[in-house]
């Protein structure tokens, strides 16, 4: 105390300190040893009791998470099975804080029907033994505004639409044999007691009209078309016709024997069908009019169509071996079907336009075909017992014995809709008068009507789907359809509203604006395409960039635009003015996916490149400096983008880890280790979900993908879709988290839709079950959506817009050029700087010909006038080449010829000496002569990478180099001198056609011609 004191006096520092109040605790415990240990044991307890809970909540919590996505596949096999009770009971024990897409997307496909409509539940009085069991029956009336069920033990129910109401129900004892049939006006039901047949009343109390004259047990029934007359088959083979408003008979003669169908024709004929033949008969005397037969002996049915003109046969004899279908006229065969797999299946029916039949089997023996020509349409792999044509005969509906409902697409051979939710197998099923419904009936009576049509769901275009852009309500999409149209769809309906174009662009990139006033687009040459979506006006074009565009964006106000390209920079722009502002990133590798933070202060580009490593680099937006690259392991670097909440950043690579960093930091935070490569992915709008494509391959269309729902907290997959080729690239989540969508190489853009996943949203009363609340928004659902199609249709206003090809920006023709040297600017379809052909591949590689020389230059001492390309078509179906023309001809020349130099190539390869195109001369006098073009002797691949040749025996190298980006592809291109001598050199040429053969896959180009 002292010496402190004294240091205070003298003005020196104080050495000593308050006692820490860790020192205080050490010396009251050694004053206090034992009150101490017993503080130190209850601290030590009270630590380990919350790590303990702690524990035991997160284990609680990690069941909690597998017993959801348990649940969640066991429902998603439920509904692949069909069984969309079980499916629903396992949804509904998923615990609701855990719920979100994936389980309201699973709720959507339980009620994909528009409506579920209550059936009779009492036990069918008929119980006698048939080898084919009696079915139930269904239909529309002709106004589409009921539907209705029949059933051969006599029940007959109807019910109003769209309510569903029920509006009438019959009992009655009747024949199975005979069937109960509709009047055509649905004002009653025709059906048979034994002799006796009976028209019954079901829309009003008029009594009952009665039929006699038959003295055997009627086994078939038919009504006219106009409802006026009813006729019955009698076991003893006699025909009656009545009048069905008096009763009055009208006709009566003797028909064919064992007739196993009857129906009116439009053109008022009677047709019975046996099993050996058919015969039309005229309704007022009897007598044959058509006979539609084979050879007793080698028929076992004959099935003819709607007006009797076609039948189809199913044959068996020794000159038919095994059971076979024959499509056949009164004339005789026009064409053997083949065999039939099993004797029972022996099922067919006719479009309502009698343009096409299908006919029934098992897996992949079932097949539509064309029936003026028997040639196959498309072949089913699904078993067919039945099937039912829409109005349009576009679309095929079909059951196969299971409780599930196929419709196919005749136009592009490819399933349409698989609709599931009958707990039965379904017994019948039709399409509405309009076809936009399909109504459906199993096995126990339940009748469901469903959509009929992929509305929203799926749109299928002609092309390759690619790319899409959400507006910031999610109401309208844009996506690209290669090789050059662009579509703005309404999300509400699927209606398209706008269709873009510039010929012989491909567009690889696009992004509508927040407000969808305003769409961008990148094509492979490198521009972006400003477009007014209201008017379909181009508005501005901005170029700057050398290569493909790999990403275009807009900022969050709309007035700049983010441009990425596989030149290796991204580029930033003025909307309103065209300019460049600045170069946000620059890389001697290409990037190729971009993404903003939600800000809109960074983004993120993913760099692929010649070398074999992965890396993800963060840009500020406003320096271009660059933040930090991300390594995401050996190989390319395929996608990335920032979370919602924009706290990380992910990636994925090619060495299949999808792998997430922090912002602030840099540092890598946790992986997720994937069962293949992800090349693309997507956040829902909270955050919670990530949507991704998993593919073994590196290339695309390597194998079927998958597209998996991930919980982003727990880092597990809940669940997959599989096997389906609809699926590939994920391009989104819509603004408000309920659509997904995917594009893929199917030419199909698909939305996956989802009901809500928070009960609060699913309309009732909390005391209501959550299952009758999912039926009520369900209806409503529906309800809104065909009101929504249905207005669509009704409006049919899409804005089509076809730019054609800019010759403006063809160089200049030099007027001093010689008029030996053709002037081919109003023929030419590319410049020499843009890929000649559409092309993705080549687009992406920058392959085109602007190394070359252009304008006036000499080849082996010809000169020639390069400017442009004339590139023709050949004869791939792909729809790359579909724009460009066979033929360029009348290309004027009006001169006598000695020889005939072109500067020309070939797109495709094909045996040596083969001819793949001509330049075809027309002479004043009205003659004509070919100057073929022979691959391997005038021209071959312009790649020399795809034919490493050099010999040409006709022809000389024109010039040979480099492509622009070299290190990305290997290649090398070329072009041929090729001259042809003119036979008749004293004849005045006028005029020569650029022809190609269209009978190979190789398509020759023209890109200068010279004569002397």
């Amino acid at each position: 105390m002292a010496d402190e004191l004294g240091c205070f006096l003298r003005g020196e520092p104080i050495l000593a300190r308050p006692v820490s109040t860790a020192t205080h605790i050490w010396r009251w415990c050694r004053r206090k040893p034992a009150l101490a240990t017993l503080a130190v044991a209850v601290t030590a307890l009270a630590v380990i009791s919350t790590m303990t809970v702690a524990r035991m909540k997160l284990a609680q919590a990690g069941r909690e998470q597998e017993r959801y996505r348990a649940n969640i596949q066991l429902a998603a096999a439920h509904i692949e099975n069909g069984d969309v009770d079980e499916a629903l009971e396992s949804l509904l024990q998923c615990p609701p804080h855990l719920r979100h897409w994936e389980w309201g997307h699973l709720v959507g496909e339980c009620h994909r029907e528009v409506l579920a409509l209550d059936h009779a539940h009492d036990s069918l009085t008929n119980s006698v033994y048939q080898i084919k069991p009696p079915e139930w029956k269904c239909g529309f009336s002709a106004d589409g505004r009921r539907v209705g069920t029949v059933h051969p033990s006599g029940l007959v129910q109807v019910w109003e639409l769209p309510s569903g109401r029920p509006l009438w129900s019959l009992r009655a004892t009747n024949e199975i044999a005979a069937g109960i049939h509709w009047l055509p006006d649905w004002s009653g039901v025709v059906l048979a007691r034994g002799n006796l047949v009976e028209l019954v009343p079901v829309a009003s109390a008029a009594p009952r009209l009665q039929l006699e004259g038959h003295l055997h047990a009627v086994r078939r029934l038919a009504v006219s078309p106009d409802g006026q007359r009813i006729a019955a088959l009698a076991a003893d083979d006699t025909l009656r016709i009545w009048n069905a408003t008096r009763g009055q008979p009208l006709a009566q003669f003797p028909a064919i024997p064992g007739g196993q169908q009857v129906f009116f024709t439009v053109d008022d004929r009677l047709v019975v069908a046996a099993a050996d033949q058919a015969v039309a008969y005229d309704t007022d005397r009897g007598s044959v009019l058509v006979r539609m037969a084979v050879a007793a002996q080698d028929t076992l049915a004959v099935l003819p169509d709607s007006a009797a003109e076609r039948f189809v046969s199913i044959a068996v004899g020794s000159r038919f071996p095994g059971h076979r279908y024959r499509l056949m006229t009164t004339n005789g065969l026009i064409r053997d079907l083949g065999e039939i797999p099993q004797r029972h299946y022996k099922e067919t029916a006719f479009s309502p336009d009698r343009r096409a039949f299908w006919t029934s089997g098992i897996e992949a023996t079932a097949a539509v075909y064309d029936a003026r020509t028997g040639q196959g349409i498309m072949t089913l792999p699904t078993r067919v017992i039945h099937g039912c044509f829409s109005p349009d005969g576009q679309r095929l509906a079909t059951r196969g014995g299971t409780s599930t409902i196929h419709i196919w697409d005749l136009a592009t051979r490819r399933e349409l809709l698989k609709l599931r939710g009958h707990r039965e197998p379904v017994h019948d099923l039709a399409f509405s008068p309009d076809g936009r419904l399909l109504v459906s009936v199993s096995a126990n009576g339940g009748v469901k009507v469903w959509s009929a049509q992929p509305g929203r769901e799926i749109s299928d275009q002609v092309g390759l789907p690619w790319g899409i852009s959400f507006t910031s309500d999610g109401r309208r999409f844009a996506y690209a359809h290669l090789p050059d149209w662009i579509t703005v769809r309404d999300t509400q309906s699927g209606r398209p509203v706008v269709r873009l174009r510039r010929l012989h662009r491909m567009c690889l990139a696009l992004a509508l604006r927040a407000d969808g006033r305003q769409l961008a687009t990148g094509d492979g040459f490198g521009e972006t395409a400003i477009w007014d979506v209201e008017t379909g006006r181009l508005e501005q074009v901005l170029r700057g960039h050398g290569h493909t565009k790999s990403r275009v964006l807009y900022s969050e106000d709309g007035t700049r635009s983010i441009t990425s390209s596989a030149d290796g920079t991204v580029r930033e722009w003025n909307i309103e003015s065209g300019q460049q502002l600045r170069v946000l990133a620059q890389s001697t590798n290409m990037f190729w996916a971009v993404n903003p933070s939600p800000d809109d202060r960074l983004i993120v580009a993913t760099e692929c490149g010649a070398a074999k490593y992965g890396a993800a680099s963060v840009w500020r937006v406003d320096s271009g400096q660059c933040e930090y690259h991300l390594w995401t392991g050996p190989g390319w670097a395929y996608y990335a983008a920032f979370t919602p909440d924009n706290r990380r950043v992910a990636a994925a690579g090619e060495d299949r880890a999808l792998r997430f960093w922090d912002l602030q930091s840099g540092r890598l935070q946790y992986s997720w280790f994937l069962r293949g490569i992800c090349s693309t992915f997507a956040f829902s709008p909270d955050g919670r979900r990530a949507a991704l494509r998993i593919s073994q391959g590196v290339c695309y269309a390597t194998d079927a993908p998958t597209m998996e729902i991930w919980d982003v907290e727990a880092g597990r997959q809940l669940l997959a879709f599989r096997g389906s080729m609809e699926i590939g690239n994920v391009a989104g989540f819509s603004p408000d988290g309920r659509r997904l969508v995917t594009d893929w190489w199917d030419s199909k853009v698909r939305l996956w839709e989802a009901f809500p996943w928070t009960e609060a949203e699913y309309p009732g009363s909390d005391n209501q079950p959550l299952r009758e609340r999912m039926r009520l928004y369900a209806d409503q659902y529906w309800r809104e959506r065909l009101a929504a199609e249905r207005e669509a249709d009704d409006t049919n206003a899409t804005i089509t817009v076809e730019l054609p090809f800019e010759r403006s920006k063809l160089p200049v023709r030099d007027p001093a050029t010689p008029p030996n040297l053709l002037d081919l600017t109003a023929h030419y379809t590319g410049v020499l700087n843009e890929c000649s052909y559409l092309d993705p591949l080549a687009d992406y590689m920058g392959i085109d010909l602007r190394n070359a020389p252009q304008g006036l230059v000499h080849f082996q001492n010809v000169p020639f006038d390069m400017r442009g390309v004339i590139q023709l078509t050949h004869a791939s179906r792909d729809p790359s080449w579909w724009d460009y023309p066979p033929t360029v001809e009348q290309i004027k020349l009006r001169q006598r010829v000695r020889t005939l130099h072109a500067i020309m190539g070939s797109v495709g390869r094909v045996r040596e000496g083969k001819a793949i195109g001509a330049l075809v001369l027309h002479y004043a006098d009205g003659t004509r002569q070919e100057c073929e073009i022979l691959y391997g002797r005038h021209v071959r691949h312009w790649w020399t990478h795809a034919d490493t040749r050099t010999d040409t025996d006709l022809a000389q190298v024109a010039w040979e180099g480099p492509h622009t980006f070299p290190k990305i592809h290997p290649t090398r291109l070329r072009i041929f001198h090729s001259s042809w001598e003119n036979p008749h050199p004293d004849k005045t040429v006028v005029s020569f056609d650029f022809v190609s053969r269209m009978t190979t896959t190789a398509a020759p180009f023209l890109i200068a011609v010279t004569v002397e």
